[in-house]
């Protein structure tokens, strides 16, 4: 019986054309992957994109200047803002074009970037950095307790 399943490997998902069968040397039921289906979220770690309608003009020349190569992020959301789109705050990690083929509209997709939540590394235990003056020594506590 062969169905469709979806893993998680390293944090990235991904279909996978799989099917069961009985192992009668083991006596237990096993999964075989038939085939490799791709990556579920091509886009990891970002939110929905959030869709933007243009006048189809606007979206040519954007089209034809994504697909140039010659844009930045930042030359991306300049056009955007100039034809009277809305951009939303922040850095953006991809942009995209959807034409609806039985609606026959078109959909500027923005995914912002989430914001990051890697945070500076904890500094590590141990004793304080030495300083390049002679500092006293201390006195031990058992000296302290007799007076």
């Amino acid at each position: 019986m062969s169905y469709e399943r979806t893993i998680t490997v390293g944090g990235h998902r991904y279909r996978q054309l799989a099917e069961s069968y009985w192992d009668p040397k083991a006596k237990r039921s096993r999964t075989r992957v038939l085939r490799h289906l791709g990556a579920v979220d091509p886009l990891r770690g970002t939110r929905e994109p959030l869709p933007r309608l243009l006048a189809p003009v606007h979206f040519g020349l954007l089209a034809t200047r994504i697909m140039s190569g010659t844009l930045t992020a930042a030359q991306v959301v300049d056009l955007v803002e100039q034809m009277g789109g809305e951009v939303p705050p922040g850095d953006l990690r991809a942009v995209g074009i959807r034409y609806d083929l039985g609606k026959k509209t078109l959909e500027l997709l923005l995914w912002p970037a989430l914001p990051s939540l890697l945070r500076p590394a904890a500094r590590p235990a141990g004793r304080p950095p030495r300083s390049k003056g002679r500092t006293p020594p201390r006195p031990s506590r058992s000296r302290e307790r007799r007076h």
